[in-house]
């Protein structure tokens, strides 16, 4: 099945209300590889940028019933993406949280919990 080319806000709108699944199929190749170019120039690698294309589409046919085509599909789908990244940054912040303790744990402990380096005796701590 070939997909068809979908060229004004209307015309893709209407696809989608039609559940002309070719048509959408073509949407999304004509605009992923841009996405994903987007989601890279932004600093993400490889994978999370793939999986940040990925979220904006799922986001994307979520909310286009509601989409009222003030703006061109193109502009809608980078604003979601540049949402989608903020989030994504901010989750990643939340989990690079670091906590300087664990780098003495793991310097001082091995993975058994035994001492990999044992502290000083304080007689010997001059």
């Amino acid at each position: 099945m070939t997909s068809l080319s979908l060229n004004t806000t209307p015309e893709i709108i209407a696809a989608f209300r039609a559940q002309n699944w070719a048509a959408l199929e073509g949407l999304v190749k004509q605009y992923t590889e841009m996405l994903l170019k987007g989601a890279l120039s932004l600093g993400f690698r490889s994978q999370q940028a793939d999986d940040l294309v990925q979220s904006v589409w799922a986001t994307f046919f979520e909310v286009v019933p509601t989409f009222e085509g003030r703006s061109q599909v193109k502009t809608f789908l980078f604003g979601i993406l540049i949402n989608k990244s903020r989030e994504l940054r901010r989750e990643n912040k939340k989990n690079d949280s670091h906590d300087p303790i664990d780098d003495v744990m793991a310097d001082r402990f091995n993975e058994h919990g035994a001492w990999s380096k044992p502290p000083i005796a304080p007689d010997r701590f001059v």
